[in-house]
């Protein structure tokens, strides 16, 4: 393709992610310096300022991808790179292996560590489990696990086909192989495989056609004993894009779920991330710590997104630690809504300082104080969080939303009739 057309493609796509990028500043001094540096083969290589320019911008990635291929009805590949890695990067069988994630640098916790062991067998001789499915909320490292394995299976297998793609990409790939009569090749394409990984399964196109040629090569490279591994954020059951045949084969192999992760494996996770990623800028105090993991829904790639924002902002001015006053400082927490207290830990903190059971608040116990203590724990939630009325509801044993309305009216009361009480719970949570 002329490489004029490409180049007025690609500047009127960073135009374009002005509208788009949330934070002016990011899309000010790094969004919209990247260059185009060429085009070899199906690739189309963007250069960035440094490594820190990349991390920022790889979080664009899959929508300048495809604004890109949108522009100029194609289906690029779109890789970051830095003056120092220049085309560096890993492109096997037209698959981008992300080196940056590894088992090396997979933060193991309680949450994850049946799914690391399974992707760690995967490489043993008599490991015939197959296919993998590894069920998580997003951003609990289902991803991180996917290229960790491509990774570890290239360097110990490097003349084996490996393929990761994501599921719109297969989707994509699958009706351009219909506008151009090409489905058969890209059938043959995908049985030449010795492991494919697919992630975000629960976006496969609802479409009979797409399902039947995924069910087609599903079904082939397990007859050829090769290994199929997938992430899906959606427990099987509740795949409705999917044939009951599909998702019973699914079901067939070995299904890891990867529990939600806990306060404490958030901030191992957080101060992990810091020491790999950040070391040599700055710490982290033990209470931003607290403060952040108290308010991470166990989403990680938005926990890192936040991090990012965070050094981005204090690069030049030389801080080396992180406090709460620089979180909310640079993440402007009141604006926020991503940023919000997690609703249980406010129900735990008001609990155990009027000393009740939270068991008891959050079940249908009528006794007088447990239901003055849900009222004000409905109340400080609904000032602390976006949450709604029916959500707030859903935390005390699915009450109406019209009983946490009421319930919040009487905690008022409680509190005009006791300042100091009112004072006492405000001033608390607002340490957490």
């Amino acid at each position: 393709m002329d490489l004029e057309k490409i180049l007025k493609s690609f500047d009127k796509v960073v135009k374009n992610l002005k509208d788009i990028v949330e934070d002016q500043t990011i899309y000010e001094n790094i969004i919209s310096k990247m260059k185009l540096d060429s085009v070899e083969n199906n690739n189309i290589y963007i250069l960035c300022q440094n490594s820190f320019s990349k991390e920022i911008i790889n979080n664009y990635l899959k929508k300048i991808t495809f604004f890109i291929n949108e522009e100029l009805n194609a289906n690029y590949n779109v890789i970051i790179v830095t003056s120092n890695e220049k085309k560096s990067v890993d492109v096997k069988e037209n698959n981008i292996f992300n080196k940056k994630f590894t088992f090396e640098n997979f933060i193991v916790n309680e949450s994850n560590e049946k799914s690391f062991t399974i992707a760690k067998k995967i490489f043993e001789n008599n490991f015939n489990l197959n296919p993998i499915l590894f069920v998580g909320n997003v951003g609990s490292g289902k991803t991180h696990l996917l290229y960790a394995i491509a990774n570890e299976y290239n360097n110990k297998f490097p003349n084996k086909k490996i393929k990761y793609i994501e599921s719109e990409d297969f989707v994509r790939d699958v009706l351009n192989s219909f506008s151009t009569q090409t489905t058969e090749k890209l059938k043959d394409d995908y049985l030449n495989l010795d492991i494919l990984l697919i992630d975000d399964i629960q976006f496969l196109s609802k479409k009979e056609k797409t399902n039947e040629i995924f069910f087609y090569i599903f079904n082939k490279l397990i007859e050829k004993e090769k290994f199929i591994i997938m992430a899906s954020d959606t427990q099987i059951d509740k795949l409705n894009s999917f044939e009951e045949r599909m998702k019973s084969r699914f079901s067939s192999g070995l299904v890891i779920k990867i529990e939600k992760y806990s306060s404490d494996a958030i901030k191992k996770i957080i101060k992990k991330k810091i020491e790999y990623e950040y070391n040599d800028l700055c710490s982290i105090s033990d209470e931003a710590l607290e403060y952040m993991s108290n308010r991470s829904d166990g989403d990680i790639r938005k926990l890192c997104g936040f991090l990012k924002t965070i050094f981005f902002n204090i690069e030049n001015e030389k801080i080396k630690n992180i406090t709460v006053d620089i979180i909310k400082k640079y993440l402007d927490i009141e604006s926020n809504d991503n940023f919000n207290i997690k609703p249980e830990i406010i129900i735990s903190k008001i609990c155990s300082l009027l000393n009740v059971d939270q068991k008891s608040v959050i079940s249908n116990n009528k006794i007088k104080k447990n239901s003055e203590v849900r009222h004000i724990c409905m109340l400080m939630i609904r000032q602390k969080t976006n949450m709604t009325y029916a959500q707030i509801g859903n935390l005390f044993s699915n009450r109406s939303h019209v009983t946490v309305m009421e319930g919040i009216e009487k905690a008022k009361k409680i509190f005009s009739k006791d300042s100091n009480l009112k004072d006492y719970i405000s001033k608390n949570i607002e340490t957490i």
